[in-house]
């Protein structure tokens, strides 16, 4: 069959406008789990569209893991490639707003600089990489919030792939299990995570980074502790160099 690529950008840009209005900003300082219960709410969103779009086997429980579950349509699965699994996070970074998100479509994206609200310039001067995706749709908040793209447009394409494949089973595919996570910016998102729970050999996060590119490396930089000995002094006057 050909790949219905209107068909899959229009569904991702769908959810994800609707997911970016759902505040999930997490909490660094909490110690209840998920840090923040508004992160319950995307959560329960999420475990009813799966239900909805046809993925029967899913559960969200009370730390606001979601992971649902599609079999192996192969003829033999016993032949078929191993289950593999699609992970996001629910959360969005404390360092900005997350309420009352107003997403701006801009569409047909022209290679200059995007103006926003608040006075907030998008500049390709200052972000080259936008260039990258002249003449497509680039999407934005208003200026006044945070987007939460990281990691909102990773669920969205996560579950708009798997609405795909259901309603398309001519497609043969490997069991695949859809896995949504709270509190990644907090850096404790796998505190409760249930492992026994998931049965995936190969995990992908669909999380940030180019078109088309595999990371194959994990790495811990939630925070760094360093202790400093000695005096600390202000200067009170600063120098511009030449």
């Amino acid at each position: 069959m050909q790949y219905d690529s209107a068909w899959f950008e229009s569904h991702v840009i769908e959810r994800f406008l609707r997911y970016v209005k759902i505040n999930t900003t997490s909490d660094s300082l909490a110690t209840s789990r998920p840090s923040t219960k508004q992160q319950l709410d995307l959560a329960k969103h999420l475990f009813e569209e799966l239900y909805n779009i046809g993925v029967e086997d899913v559960a969200c429980d009370e730390n606001g893991y979601v992971i649902g579950r599609v079999d192996t349509n192969a003829e033999d699965p016993g032949d078929g490639a191993p289950p593999i699994g699609f992970i996001a996070h629910l959360d969005t970074s404390e360092d900005a707003p997350g309420a009352n998100v107003s997403p701006l479509v801009h569409e047909g994206y022209d290679g200059g600089r995007i103006e926003l609200l608040e006075g907030v310039v998008i500049d390709p001067i200052e972000f080259p990489e936008l260039l990258a995706y002249r003449g497509g749709t680039i999407i934005t908040s208003d200026g006044s919030t945070l987007l939460g793209a990281d990691d909102k447009a990773g669920i969205a394409e996560i579950m708009t792939a798997v609405e795909y494949l259901l309603l398309h089973e001519e497609i043969r595919r490997p069991a695949i299990e859809v896995i949504f996570t709270p509190d990644e910016e907090t850096g404790t998102g796998k505190t409760f995570f249930p492992f026994e729970r998931v049965h995936s050999e190969v995990c992908y996060t669909f999380d940030g980074g180019k078109e088309g590119v595999i990371e194959n490396e994990c790495f811990e930089a939630y925070k760094a502790s360093i202790d400093l000995t000695g005096r600390g002094i202000h200067l009170g006057t600063a120098r511009a160099g030449s």
